[in-house]
């Protein structure tokens, strides 16, 4: 399989402190889900500045919702939002990989801040499905952060089959003023779905279940391949095979296997070969 890179790492090979800030920018330009991106790996930005410079080292999306579809993220970095940030901005993401990025501060695979007084003429509901969030790092929020001015039934975040896996706090949900100023909140239930996950922390919703942090060797080990070297895809022992719920499926994973390969569709990016047949 041949990758589509798109990568900040523009300067010296392997030197971070002189990648572009961010690789993808929709910056303030109301795109909508009608504007697809489909099938690259998005790398190596270091959003490491200061101000709007240091937001979303793979992407930044401001007021812009667009669908994201069988991309990874991997090994970007920023203050806040290593894999993406979006500001007032409500993508739909299928099928995609946001795995060992990191962020200095917040949202090491994703960080979302809402704006209230925000006029969205488009649905302002962030969704992913299928989509693995694991292994990335940050001191608030390790793989996700979800931030908004004021909860209401106007703005909604759901996640469904979907993998979150990492260290704690995996998940930071705050309230945040002008300032950027954040102060932990329990999560919104109310204006928020996450259902049949494998999460490695307990989480309310239908389906959802505990993965062990230890990728191998317990009954609730995700089982990924070479996380180490970016690989998430599932084994044969893996516990979120055949666990995802068929009525918020996508039909083809990230690689475009297609789904279901068991008597089941799996949970996450990556649909297991059902010509796999061991476990290490």
């Amino acid at each position: 399989l041949n990758k589509t890179i798109f990568s900040g790492d523009i300067g010296a090979e392997g030197d971070y402190y002189d990648n572009t800030y961010r690789v993808v920018y929709n910056g303030y330009r109301g795109i909508d889900s009608t504007a697809v991106i489909d099938g690259i790996t998005i790398s190596d930005g270091n959003a490491n500045g200061i101000y709007g410079s240091g937001y979303g080292g793979g992407m930044y999306n401001g007021y812009s919702s667009p669908t994201i579809r069988n991309c990874t993220f991997e090994n970007n970095m920023a203050r806040y939002g290593g894999g993406i940030y979006n500001y007032a901005a409500f993508p739909t993401l299928k099928n995609c990989a946001l795995i060992n990025n990191t962020a200095y501060v917040s949202g090491g695979g994703l960080f979302s801040r809402n704006e209230y007084d925000y006029k969205a003429a488009y649905d302002r509901t962030i969704e992913l499905h299928h989509c693995t969030v694991a292994g990335n790092t940050a001191p608030q929020g390790s793989q996700i952060t979800f931030a908004q001015e004021y909860w209401s039934d106007e703005s909604y975040i759901k996640i469904y089959n979907s993998i979150i896996w990492g260290a704690e706090p995996e998940v930071y949900w705050c309230d945040i003023d002008n300032y950027h100023q954040m102060e932990e909140i329990p999560r919104p239930i109310d204006y928020s779905i996450i259902t049949f996950c494998a999460l490695s922390y307990p989480e309310t919703g239908e389906g959802n279940f505990v993965l062990s942090r230890n990728n191998t060797g317990e009954i609730n080990s995700p089982y990924f391949t070479d996380p180490v070297n970016n690989d998430y895809s599932l084994q044969y022992d893996s516990a979120c095979k055949d666990m995802a719920i068929y009525r918020y499926a996508v039909k083809e994973d990230i690689l475009g296997i297609v789904r279901p390969q068991g008597i089941a569709y799996d949970i996450g990016a990556y649909e297991r070969l059902s010509s796999d047949t061991t476990g290490v």
